[in-house]
């Protein structure tokens, strides 16, 4: 089955968070994920820069280097922790010539592919704070660094020579959290929920963000 095959259905709900139904079955993977000391987690609200922070932090990490940075897909580069890909999009093993992650089965989980990158790793995620796995808090994760969107230039937690902090707290994973207007953001997700069909129909603007308000948007 391809990817116009695919149907829409309602989210899911793990602890009262809507979700893709297929996030929530891989759940129990991505509760038992294990950070590491020098974790960098990108944490945001869907459709609030995360990609455009990403590419950031992923520059900064290869001092700049653009070419090592076309290294592979933004998804391989910084790990969606809890994706999950339902098996009509992940379908086979893709050919040698397709870009790693994109549609084969062995990457589809991002918690897998975490697993397979070298530190220090960049790791993304959507999911609220209280269901986060526990690992991050365990490591006494102290750092949050609220970017506003429309500062620049962004000031990065980093490793080693690209570290802005201080020494006595490098030794658990950082977490930098990026907010958007909601305004923005409303009418972002709406648009890509007309565009992904794996989410719920939006209806109208006005309908979607009556669902929004009422926290009901997610995935």
């Amino acid at each position: 089955m391809g990817k116009e095959d695919v149907v829409r259905e309602e989210l899911g709900s793990l602890h009262g968070i809507p979700l893709y139904k297929c996030f929530v079955e891989g759940w129990p993977q991505v509760e038992a994920f294990q950070a590491r000391p020098d974790d960098l987690l990108i944490a945001t609200y869907p459709k609030s820069g995360t990609t455009w922070l990403s590419e950031i932090l992923d520059m900064i990490y290869h001092d700049g280097d653009v070419e090592k940075c076309r290294r592979d897909a933004i998804f391989n580069r910084v790990p969606f922790l809890e994706m999950k890909a339902p098996e009509m999009l992940s379908g086979e093993p893709p050919s040698p010539a397709a870009p790693p992650g994109w549609v084969g089965r062995e990457l589809s989980r991002g918690v897998e592919l975490l697993e397979k990158t070298p530190s220090p790793r960049l790791v993304k995620t959507h999911l609220p704070v209280q269901l986060l796995p526990t690992s991050f808090r365990d490591k006494d994760c102290k750092v949050t660094l609220q970017v506003p969107p429309a500062s620049l230039p962004v000031q990065v937690a980093g490793r080693g020579h690209h570290s802005a902090l201080p020494n006595h707290i490098l030794g658990c994973p950082q977490v930098i959290y990026m907010a958007r207007n909601p305004k923005d953001v409303v009418v972002s997700y709406y648009y890509f929920y007309q565009m992904a069909k794996m989410h719920p129909d939006p209806g109208t603007l006005g309908e979607f963000l009556e669902t929004f308000m009422a926290g009901k948007g997610g995935g």
